[in-house]
């Protein structure tokens, strides 16, 4: 299988989930590293912008204790 299309069966994945684990973002720091096509640069740049915001998000939330 060629790489490009291993990459955007990854990225496909990771744009239809709501909810993202650690290890999601690890698949998306190696597409990062993986790759060089531009264009799934930026979508793996927007999803863990996205990833980062759910983050940031989750933890405004919590109760200091």
């Amino acid at each position: 299988m060629d790489q490009n299309k291993k990459y955007r069966n990854y990225l496909k994945a990771l744009k239809s989930k709501t909810s993202f684990t650690q290890h999601d973002y690890e698949i998306a720091s190696e597409l990062l590293q993986q790759t060089e096509d531009p264009s799934i640069h930026d979508e793996v740049e927007s999803i863990m912008d996205k990833m980062n915001e759910l983050v940031e998000n989750s933890n405004s939330d919590r109760m200091p204790l």
